[in-house]
């Protein structure tokens, strides 16, 4: 098949980094729709879950309270785990201004007790660490919770856009602070310079709307540590980032939809059975 051009593409964090690793898996999943597949690996499929719903415990304390983590954060992690044992998933219906609590969808795994100890251990106390981080630093964002984040910026020939989990008002001088939490393993070095890219379309759609963004942190939840993403960053870092971005929407918009040229990463692609290299006679 073939991909039509696109003239303003909508670029995120997420479709930027498939593009610049593998255009063809980038149009497979963001112009074909071919993403957020069912897993039948069992390890990644409950790895997603933990990760919603440490993110589902986060977002409803700050959503609901907000206030004195260390006592009032348990009521939420219990009503979690409590919900995920019994099949159910916590969700908030924005347009209506409530909470929902539905059925896991069909093919879902609820957690069994030992899992949710296991959980518990882990997680709860880091939970707790990194919320009492927050609140010590930060106020209230209006509708700073699971922030969908949106811009046009047609000079450049692109727009964004973002979900970020938690937008705060810095304390000490009124600019914003972006966090996200991540509820797996730390970040390497080179890790955390493709990622970086999140923080700054976020502070490029927030700046494009008038605010100012002092800092963005990546809260490792497990590890009950933080890391600095946009303190100190210069123009240099802007124009590096910014570049990724402009680079992305040219080749995106000029229809090249080529193969990788690193096998390293089509390790663990989800599409080798379509994938045109497999049809290559070597």
């Amino acid at each position: 098949f073939v991909s039509a051009k696109e003239s303003n593409p909508k670029l995120s964090f997420s479709s930027v980094s498939e593009y610049e690793k593998c255009p063809f898996s980038y149009s497979l999943q963001y112009e074909y729709g071919l993403k957020n597949l069912p897993s039948y690996d069992i390890s990644k499929t409950d790895r997603r879950e933990l990760g919603t719903r440490i993110h589902s415990v986060m977002e409803r304390f700050f959503r609901f309270d907000g206030h004195n983590p260390a006592i009032n954060l348990a009521k939420y992690f219990n009503q979690e785990m409590e919900a995920w044992k019994n099949g159910m998933e916590y969700s908030f219906d924005r347009e209506r201004g409530e909470e929902l609590l539905k059925k896991m969808p069909r093919g879902s795994a609820s957690a069994s007790d030992t899992f949710i100890q296991y959980i518990r251990h882990k997680f709860f106390d880091n939970l707790v660490h990194m919320a009492e981080l927050i609140v010590s630093e930060s106020e209230p964002y209006e509708d700073g919770i699971e922030m969908r984040l949106s811009a046009d910026f047609e000079e450049n020939g692109f727009s964004l856009k973002g979900f970020a989990d938690k937008v705060g008002v810095d304390s000490s001088t009124g600019n914003l602070i972006i966090y996200d939490y991540k509820s797996g393993k730390k970040y390497t070095a080179k890790e955390l310079e493709d990622k970086r890219l999140q923080f700054f379309i976020y502070r490029f759609i927030l700046e494009k709307l008038g605010e100012s963004v002092d800092k963005g942190k990546f809260l490792f939840l497990k590890h009950n540590q933080f890391c600095e993403v946009l303190e100190n960053t210069n123009i240099d870092d802007d124009s590096r980032e910014f570049k990724r971005l402009i680079d992305a929407a040219s080749g995106i918009k000029s229809g090249q939809r080529s193969l990788t040229d690193d096998f390293d990463e089509c390790a663990g692609c989800s599409f080798k059975a379509i994938c045109r290299r497999n049809m290559v006679v070597r």
